[in-house]
């Protein structure tokens, strides 16, 4: 009797290689997975993020100020990545922001996945936010990121960055201050600069 059981248990579709998950290994899976960090520059090329390097925010159709940087990473499964982003207020320790989305990297020949797509690039949503302790803009956050693959490997990258404004509206909107629905067409009471 539970032969028969387990026998119906075990019969059904059989899965077929093109059922199976796709994989996407770049570089050497048994090696330890690794990972770097850029902003898309003015001109759409990628730029390694330095240490203090400024990061222009920009303002998408959704509305808000955001900065986008790509991951590269080796060692890993770039069919199915998720890339984790959080801006990180280094005085106070408070994550800011958090997103997680699912990206897809492809080899560039060097060992190295890059995005293949300007949707597979981490969005960083800066601001408006509540509850800051500081301003925004001008002031470095840490901007931490983390690729995770379906095999559970992972890597990650930590660098202090200075989101930058170069705009009224984004300058009042990413002050500590600003509250949704204020004036920013009104001067902002100035803000908290440095660690309070």
């Amino acid at each position: 009797m539970a032969f028969a059981v387990l026998s119906a248990a075990c019969s059904g579709p059989s899965m077929t290689p093109q059922d199976a998950p796709k994989s996407c290994p770049i570089g050497d899976l048994t090696s330890t997975p690794e990972i770097e960090l850029f902003q898309i520059g003015t001109d759409g090329t990628y730029v390694v993020i330095k240490p203090m390097d400024t990061i222009p925010l920009l303002q998408p159709p959704q509305g808000g100020w955001v900065f986008y940087i790509a991951a590269h990473a080796r060692n890993v499964d770039g069919c199915q990545l998720q890339l984790k982003t959080s801006l990180q207020d280094v005085c106070t320790n408070q994550v800011v922001t958090l997103e997680s989305r699912a990206i897809v990297l492809e080899d560039d020949g060097t060992g190295w996945g890059v995005p293949i797509n300007q949707s597979n690039d981490g969005l960083v949503a800066a601001c408006p936010q509540i509850g800051l302790s500081r301003d925004l803009t001008g002031e470095p956050y840490l901007l931490r990121v983390v690729v995770t693959d379906s095999g559970g490997r992972h890597a990650e990258a930590s660098v202090q960055v200075v989101p930058v404004c170069s705009d009224p509206y984004c300058l009042c909107q990413c002050g500590q201050n600003y509250h949704l629905g204020d004036n920013c067409a009104s001067p902002a009471d100035a803000g908290v600069s440095g660690c309070p």
